[in-house]
């Protein structure tokens, strides 16, 4: 089925790390396999979204003056609320996952810059490393575009440069959520070809964006072309105001085959109502 969307958080603003937490609050199941044993546990996964430049600290406050802390505390409340973990348990993650991950490759003289996404699942309490990648993600980065009102360009350069003293990071919407629209046959192999319609409607929802995944342009008609079609992504005073205005765009697009879940983000929607 196409995969939840997250609704991000700002953690923390430091002179060498901006780090944002992506909750996803729906209880799923995961497999590991091994070649000495196999099983399933439940758990809730949380994902840390980074932009680094090589540097640890992310706990080191930039002297502005201007509130960070507080702002921080706020939203690492409300980050943990909608998980249903207290905020010890929060920070825990990243002082005992995030925070050694950069420590680690600085010390191994291969210092991180960029864009880092760690995916933890939490098990009885504990975080489990899922997975690292040097990208986002997706739909992370869809409800992180739709909450950004400053400009990721010079947060993306100065990363690279090494600094990000005087990098303006503001967030507008205070919430956001994506509902991913998939072809007939997703996650396996998907038909292609298929007529989009609606997009224009859908846009209009107040606070509505439809990114495009899998699709192309054919004799000037949008169509699909692969498993994982459109971003549909909603941003509001809260998760709950969010998503409503994701589903009505949703129920504005059609093509054959399409399919979608209709419980992204019940969890946080219930927590916000």
């Amino acid at each position: 089925m196409p995969s939840a969307a997250r609704t991000p958080h700002v953690l923390s603003q430091s002179f060498r790390t901006i780090l944002c937490i992506a909750a996803h609050p729906d209880d799923i199941e995961f497999t590991i396999a091994g070649s000495v044993a196999r099983w399933t546990r439940e758990g809730r996964t949380v994902v840390f979204c980074l932009v680094t430049t090589g540097g640890a600290g992310t706990n080191d406050y930039t002297p502005s003056g201007d509130g960070l802390v507080p702002v921080r505390e706020r939203e690492l409340h409300e980050a943990a609320r909608i998980l249903g973990v207290s905020t010890v348990a929060l920070l825990g993650y990243q002082d005992g996952v995030v925070e050694p991950t950069l420590a680690g490759m600085a010390a191994d003289g291969a210092p991180f810059r960029g864009a880092l996404f760690v995916g933890l699942m939490i098990v009885d309490g504990r975080p489990l490393v899922l997975e690292y990648n040097t990208r986002f993600g997706d739909p992370e980065t869809e409800v992180m575009m739709a909450r950004l009102g400053s400009d990721v360009v010079p947060l993306l350069a100065g990363s690279a440069r090494g600094s990000l003293v005087g990098v303006d990071v503001r967030w507008d919407a205070p919430a956001a959520m994506t509902v991913v629209l998939a072809s007939e046959g997703y996650p396996g192999s998907s038909p292609r070809g298929r007529v989009i319609e609606g997009l224009d409607d859908a846009e209009l929802v107040h606070g509505a964006r439809v990114f495009h995944a899998g699709t192309a342009s054919e004799g000037g008609r949008v169509v699909t072309a692969g498993g994982r079609v459109l971003a549909v992504t909603a941003s509001g005073d809260d998760v709950a105001q969010a998503a409503a205005r994701a589903y009505d765009a949703v129920g504005r697009i059609r093509f054959d085959g399409m399919q979608y879940r209709r419980d992204i983000g019940w969890r946080a929607r219930a927590a916000s109502g």
